[in-house]
């Protein structure tokens, strides 16, 4: 809370949290997760034991866990404008990436 007042007495205006909005580019659109993009989940990281080790989360086993991860985790915490968490899509050809941004309080 100090290093807040401080910020704002020098003038710096502190971010606007909004939570995990609809973006369009010409090339992409990043929108929130919702269950249909379970399987492609599953499928493009969540069962990788190696790249979810990187982010010290277990792999998923099953399309299941997944649709629980989707709906106790991601879906769940879009009600709060300090979550921040995109499924991005490639317009051209439809491949689904996935980005994580910060937890708000942690920006």
């Amino acid at each position: 809370m100090v290093i807040k007042n401080k910020i704002k007495s020098w003038g710096v205006k502190m971010l606007n949290k909004v939570g995990t909005k609809l973006i369009e580019t010409e090339r992409l659109i990043l929108r929130k997760f919702t269950l249909d993009d379970s399987e492609a989940v599953f499928k493009n990281w969540a069962s990788d034991e190696e790249g979810q080790s990187l982010y010290c989360e277990p792999a998923y086993k099953t399309k299941e866990s997944v649709d629980k991860l989707l709906t106790d985790k991601y879906i769940a915490n879009y009600k709060d404008d300090n979550y921040y968490r995109w499924a991005i899509i490639l317009k051209n050809n439809n491949p689904k990436l996935f980005i994580e941004i910060a937890n708000g309080n942690e920006i």
